[in-house]
Parts: structure tokens; sequence; C-alpha cells
């Protein structure tokens, strides 16, 4: 007789039917963002939470997220516990950019994002997703979600600096691992800092990560800019090119507007 099916339930965050209390919601978010949200943050298109006075919201529909990052961005403002947690990886650059920073740096790197150019990344992508399928293949088990972040980082990677070295690819996942799971976990502080550089005993860690993140980018952008350049997908000259949005975009704003554009 045939065993019964049961399909498989990988663990998930537990989703609360009401919003947590203020303490809580702190609690969890230090452990996981998503375990501190409510039901309704995954059903309805805009939610309005106020946590110890801090008002926030949280937007699902595509019109209110193109309406707050594009439309008006200048009457919103983020979490000062977003910058604090992504600004070691991310610097000024266009995700954590705002105001005229932001559209400056969008406008420029516009034409990057044609569907002509857009297509060099495909290569990247697919190279990305064979590699996870070959470490897969044959495994009894696998845990499915380390194996999904790797081939992100993977195909980010190679995307955006056709990293092609494994070894290269492996010390910055573990990089970007250790940071997420280590200095990068919100805390606390994170969530009463009144600006980005309050508490900086709390950001110790981070900083020294900055550092040492920031020397390994720079090291690869250097290299990526001195390849050959040709003009098959994925080869030393699509690497140039992607260089070329790193390197050549900064050096065309001034210093007052930021020192670190584009990480």
């Amino acid at each position: 007789m045939l065993t019964p099916f049961q399909p498989v339930a990988p663990p998930a965050p537990k989703v609360h039917d009401k919003d947590l209390p203020g303490w809580r919601a702190l609690y969890k978010f230090n452990r996981n963002t998503l375990s501190s949200q409510p039901q309704r943050a995954f059903e309805e298109p805009v939610i309005r939470r106020c946590i110890f006075g801090l008002e926030s919201l949280l937007i699902n529909d595509p019109d209110g997220v193109r309406h707050v990052l594009a439309t008006a961005m200048d009457k919103y403002k983020r979490l000062v516990a977003a910058d604090r947690i992504l600004g070691p990886l991310g610097g000024t650059g266009l995700f954590l950019a705002a105001g005229a920073q932001w559209r400056q740096q969008r406008r420029m790197l516009a034409p990057i994002f044609t569907p002509a150019n857009v297509g060099l990344f495909l290569p990247h992508f697919m190279a990305a997703a064979s590699g996870l399928a070959d470490r897969i293949a044959g495994a009894q088990s696998a845990n499915l979600s380390l194996a999904f972040q790797e081939a992100t980082l993977e195909a980010v990677l190679r995307a955006l600096f056709s990293l092609p070295d494994s070894a290269e690819r492996a010390h910055i996942t573990a990089m970007v691992r250790y940071y997420l799971a280590g200095p990068g976990r919100p805390n606390l502080f994170d969530a009463f800092a009144p600006t980005t550089e309050s508490f900086g005993f709390a950001l110790r860690s981070r900083r020294r990560f900055q550092k040492a993140w920031s020397a390994t980018i720079d090291a690869i952008v250097s290299a990526s800019a001195r390849g050959p350049a040709t003009t098959r997908a994925g080869s030393p000259g699509t690497r140039k090119t992607i260089a070329n949005v790193i390197q050549v975009v900064p050096r065309r704003m001034t210093s007052a507007q930021t020192s670190r554009p584009i990480k």
C-alpha cells in the first residue's frame, strides 16, 4: 500500500493574527524581521503602525511604492535603522540615496538598464542557476534556504563584477553572510537611534566590516577596469562595461554630494 503523500512545509517565522505590542515587535525584529509582522502586513496594500511613538508605513501596493520611492520621495523618510544596517554594505549608492542625490544617480544609471544592456546579465543568471542545480543534484537532502542565498549572491556578483573565479565569489559571499548573521543583525540601538551615528559604540563592528568590504570591492572594480575588452557576454569585455557603471558614475559626482555613491 502506498504511503499517502505529505507535503513538505519548510520552517518559517510565525505570522501573528494581530499587531504585536511594541516591546515584542522589537524583540522579534531583532531575531527575524518577518516574525515581527502581523498577518495584515501580507494582505493589505498599505499598513500604518506606531511603535513607541515612531510611525511607519509598510507598502505592498506597486503604485504606492512608486509614489513613495519616486513621485513624492521627499515627503517620506527611511527608517534610521535601515540606514544603520544597510549602510556598511550599500554605502550611499542608489539603494540608500534620497532626494536630489537619488534622482541624479538614477539618471546616470538609466542607460545601463535598457533592454539591450539588461540582456548582458542573462548569461550570468543562467550560470548561477546551473551552479545551483549542480550543487544539489544527487543530494539526499539540501538546505534550500542556504542554496538559494548562495545562488542569488552568485548571480549578483557575476552580473555586477563578472566574477568567474569561484574563490573570489566564495570570499565575498562569506563576507556578506558574516555581516548579515553578525554585525548586520538589527538590535535595540538601531530601533531607538535618532541618527545613523548615534550609539557609536554599537557601530564598531559594522565600521570594521565596512572598511574591509570597501577595500574588497575597490580591488575588484580596479581589476575589472584593467581587464581586456571583448564583446562576448560574460567575457572580460562585459566585465569592463559593468565595472564602468561603478567607476565612471562616481567620478561625475562631486565629493560634496557623496564619497562612495555606488558600492
